[in-house]
């Protein structure tokens, strides 16, 4: 009886949490799993450090590439969630990231997501802006 129990308790999980599938997640993660299989790296967005926002993971690697590490870099992102802020302190270490209230003090400026129409000139960046000023 009890194993009956059991397995129509799990059953029924099971057809609850396959509602809620979506496709392209289930193509992503058999992806991710094929490439972790041949020995490939996970990238670093798979992390969930980005979840809010996977691609802002590759515009911050190429905002620290592309400036020296004793910049100051005023960072233009959405007030919402805080890990936008969080996470270029974190990643752009040990450069000093500062928000847009200190931009005096930023000799370079990246901009993303919503923020990056506030940013006029610089060059695109992994699908944000940076500025040397």
């Amino acid at each position: 009886m009890r194993r009956l129990l059991a397995g129509l308790l799990l059953a029924v999980v099971g057809i609850w949490e396959a509602r809620t599938l979506r496709v392209l997640d289930v193509g992503k993660w058999l992806r991710g799993t094929v490439e972790t299989l041949r020995g490939a790296p996970p990238p670093r967005s798979a992390g969930m450090g980005f979840y809010f926002d996977p691609a802002y993971s590759d515009f911050l690697d190429e905002v620290a590439r592309r400036t020296p590490v004793h910049a100051t870099i005023a960072m233009l992102v959405p007030e919402r969630p805080d890990a936008y802020r969080f996470q270029a302190v974190y990643r752009l270490a040990p450069r000093r990231v500062v928000d847009a209230e200190r931009l005096a003090e930023a000799r370079w400026v990246a901009a993303w997501g919503s923020e990056r129409d506030r940013l006029a000139g610089g060059v695109p960046v992994g699908g944000g802006r940076l500025l040397a000023r």
